[in-house]
């Protein structure tokens, strides 16, 4: 801030872990950075907003109208490391997101996302005869220990005489394995469940015990 209070840059490329991302423009002027991000590959484009001022919480700015995202983050420092909070919308849902970060290592000490009410449209999901998809979604990490929980439902029209379908996942793990308590998805033209308390390793051999999935498919009715 001290020796560049502005600067304008145009027409610039980064490369990450073999991704070419493309910046069209960026422009940094009074400790803000905003820039274009394009990743040309899968036709992306956002625009970020970077207010980087000493002595306050950083916050980041994003939206996106390829992906139809946007959101805010803030992010703080203090002796013991590292806080970000924000909200993010996409299409018209809202997700709530915090971590704590330590002064070592890449993965939170704790951290929640959450989407209390969500709603995918229907139409996304090559949904025919149901109405939008509606649901609730917890993330929660603490001390390299996790739990999810997902439930979802779509209901068919009034006048359409098929069950509804639901989706239900709640499961816990930490960084070596993920015990899934519970995971079934129940449609007209498929019923799918795993066997409960099943246990899946991350490295070889993936599996300590036997593990059950049992489908039942009416391909008539897709």
């Amino acid at each position: 801030e001290t020796w560049v209070p502005k600067a304008l840059l145009t027409n610039g490329v980064v490369e990450f872990q073999g991704q070419r991302f493309q910046v069209p423009t960026a422009e940094w002027k009074n400790a803000e950075l905003t820039a274009e991000v394009a990743l040309p590959a899968h036709e992306q484009l956002a625009r970020v907003q970077m207010n980087l001022q000493r002595g306050v919480p950083h916050t980041i700015q994003f939206s996106s109208s390829t992906l139809e995202l946007n959101g805010k983050l803030s992010v703080s420092s203090s002796p013991e490391g590292l806080s970000l909070g924000g909200t993010l919308f996409w299409l018209t849902n809202r997700v709530e997101l915090a971590a704590r970060f330590g002064r070592t290592g890449w993965l939170p000490t704790n951290a929640h996302v959450q989407a209390e009410a969500f709603r995918i449209p229907a139409q996304r999901l090559a949904l025919k005869n149901y109405q939008d998809l509606k649901g609730s979604l917890s993330l929660t990490w603490q001390t390299n220990r996790y739990s999810l929980d997902l439930a979802a439902t779509a209901h068919p029209f009034p006048q359409v005489h098929l069950p509804p379908l639901k989706a239900e996942v709640h499961a816990r793990g930490d960084t070596n394995a993920a015990f899934i308590e519970t995971a079934r998805l129940r449609a007209p033209w498929l019923s799918a469940q795993l066997s409960e308390h099943a246990q899946i390793q991350f490295r070889p051999p993936y599996l300590n015990q036997p593990v059950a999935l049992s489908m039942e498919a009416d391909l008539g009715r897709q």
